[in-house]
């Protein structure tokens, strides 16, 4: 189970389960043999280990006189708790929330913390969410409950996943009430500032949770208390936080972040140069050519060329779409010859074999050809050149499209709204 050959598992299991025997080693594997199942992706796992639930909720499965009453009861607790996390995959709240509260009830002391935290995250009872929550603080700061290593054989321990989430839940939603007084025990995390746990935190939300929107916040925070003695912001943080915060804001609107970012890491880099950055620096520069400065954004184009040489190889690819902007740039300005050498610049590193096997963050599945084609309609107005938008396929005014834009943002929207700016080759349709 734990290396997650779930069918070897059962395999394993299957023979006590089917013994006939109703004695304590059959109770347990029949509750692993559930747990293992309800793991499985396959539908009839998934019934299977629904069915081993019912059976010992309503004892149908189990012999009561064989076993202790405590032993019953934890069995019971189990069972409710593994069908409730059945019925809120499958979106069935209603259910999961009363099965949480059966499984909560009939748990031992040392269990009931994970099981509150799960019940906490999908209760639609806001006293109730308040209260769970608040009454975990308390456990934690009383030193009664402590969190462990996460271990998929004891997945009813309270884990440091478990805190972090308690964590950023009350950060988002009881910053004064609930966070302020868990505050001073994120010290279970790890011996670091207050800005450095706030910022794993982040990090925790974008990676594991994939909630982009939380830790944005989370960043945001630490930003807001850059200078504040409390959090403990060094350079090296204030670096890795000013970069995320740059690549996950829209340009337009906090054109100042990615400014910020570029300012510091043009003076001070404190990290390898990767995809990220060089998505930050189109962005600016993309948008300081929208707002027509640009000489200014000439200045950052030289900044990201400068640092070329200590580019991951794999990364070459995405300095197309800087040569792209370069080459707009000098047109903007008139300065045919600096175009001119820079349009053959991209044909050269687009022909690349190297940059022909790679793939990019910035160009999606049809940038690389249309960076080419319009450095080759530059040195040949002449010929026609190709659009990026596909002619041959039709869209209906209110069909679903996926583009990409120049500064690399992409939009899932109605094609009616995007159309214009594909005619003026702003954008191009991924999908």
């Amino acid at each position: 189970f734990t290396l997650g050959r779930i069918d070897d598992s059962l395999d394993c299991l299957r023979p006590i389960v089917q013994s006939g025997r109703k004695d304590v080693e059959y109770a347990r594997a029949l509750i692993n043999y559930g747990i293992t199942a309800s793991t499985s992706s396959q539908r009839t796992h998934q019934d299977e280990a629904i069915q081993i639930f019912l059976g010992i909720i309503d004892e149908t499965s189990i012999k009561k006189e064989k076993l202790n009453e405590s032993l019953v009861s934890y069995l019971k607790s189990i069972a409710h708790l593994y069908l409730a996390k059945i019925q809120k995959a499958n979106n069935n709240n209603i259910e999961a929330i009363e099965n949480y509260r059966k499984s909560l009830k009939l748990s031992e002391e040392d269990n009931k913390p994970s099981i509150m935290l799960e019940l906490s995250q999908i209760t639609e009872d806001k006293d109730e969410r308040y209260s769970l929550l608040n009454n975990l603080i308390n456990l934690i700061i009383q030193g009664k409950t402590k969190p462990i290593e996460s271990n998929p054989e004891k997945p009813i321990d309270f884990s440091f996943n478990d805190l972090r989430v308690i964590a950023i839940d009350t950060f988002l939603n009881y910053r004064e009430a609930l966070f302020d007084k868990l505050k001073p025990h994120l010290s279970l995390l790890g011996d670091k500032t207050l800005a450095k746990h706030t910022y794993d935190l982040a990090i925790f939300s974008i990676n594991t949770n994939l909630d982009w929107i939380s830790g944005q916040k989370l960043l945001e925070e630490i930003y807001d208390h850059f200078e504040d003695p409390e959090y403990g912001v060094d350079d090296d943080l204030r670096y890795k936080v000013l970069k995320l915060i740059a690549y996950s804001t829209r340009t337009a609107a906090s054109i100042d972040r990615h400014i910020e970012y570029l300012e510091m890491f043009a003076k001070n880099r404190l990290d390898i140069i990767d995809n990220i950055d060089l998505e930050i620096a189109a962005q600016l520069i993309f948008q300081l050519t929208t707002d027509e400065k640009y000489e200014k954004a000439l200045n950052y184009v030289r900044l990201i060329l400068s640092v070329k040489d200590s580019v991951h190889e794999s990364n070459l690819i995405n300095y197309l779409v800087i040569y792209h902007l370069e080459l707009n740039l000098y047109s903007y300005l008139n300065r045919q010859k600096e175009a001119i050498d820079k349009a053959k610049q991209i044909i050269d590193l687009s022909n690349d074999p190297k940059v022909k096997r790679q793939n990019s963050n910035l160009l999606g599945e049809k940038g690389l050809d249309v960076v080419r084609q319009n450095a080759e309609s530059f040195l040949n107005p002449q010929k026609n050149t190709v659009k990026p938008l596909n002619r041959e396929i039709k869209y209906s005014r209110n069909q679903i499209v996926k583009v990409r834009y120049k500064d690399g943002t992409t939009v899932e929207t109605k094609f009616k709204k995007i159309e214009q700016d594909l005619q003026d080759e702003k954008c191009f349709i991924l999908n």
